[in-house]
């Protein structure tokens, strides 16, 4: 399998979006000044003193864990796509796109916010589903998707979701094996 800490030149690396991780680090930067404030200022009347350290406590260390994965994911790509294969680095899967029949796109919708926040699917359907049917078993059976594997890049921005979704099409119309 490729190292995804050094890509290659040919590869097209999908990366997380600086925004999104930005976003995930002040969600977790709340979490950190609130359990600060927990610790520091006097509890509510109906609180008593143990309950107000350990509410502090927690909400701390979910802070300093969202932190943590936020500056773990920026650092990480969350896809590789080279000529003859892509790698979803996430769950550790290379799949030669020879394998793929079509590639179709989920796009966000709705709102600044709701679009900004969406989940971005791109939707794979295979030669040979029944090859990667335990990968997205819990989706099928939830009715979720119909696709034959999904990779989630909802990090990413729309524009690198999109040029995934081209580069994966365009390599599929050549017919690269």
């Amino acid at each position: 399998m490729a190292d995804d800490k050094a890509p290659v030149q040919d590869a097209l690396v999908i990366r997380g979006a600086p925004g999104k991780h930005a976003l995930l680090a002040l969600g977790s930067l709340a979490f950190v000044a609130v359990g600060v404030l927990m610790l520091i200022l006097p509890p509510p009347a109906y609180w008593s003193a143990g309950k107000a350290i350990l509410g502090g406590v927690l909400a701390l260390l979910c802070g300093l864990t969202g932190l943590g994965t936020a500056a773990y994911a920026a650092t990480r790509p969350l896809l590789l796509l080279y000529p003859d294969r892509l790698v979803d680095v996430r769950r550790r899967l290379l799949l030669p796109l020879s394998e793929i029949r079509e590639v179709v796109v989920i796009p966000p919708t709705g709102g600044f916010l709701t679009r900004w926040l969406s989940p971005q699917w791109l939707l794979l359907y295979m030669h040979d589903p029944g090859k990667y049917a335990a990968l997205e078993r819990l989706n099928k059976c939830g009715g979720l998707i119909d696709a034959d594997l999904t990779l989630d890049l909802s990090l990413a921005s729309a524009v690198d979701c999109a040029r995934a979704r081209q580069f994966i099409a365009d390599h599929l119309a050549v017919g690269v094996t």
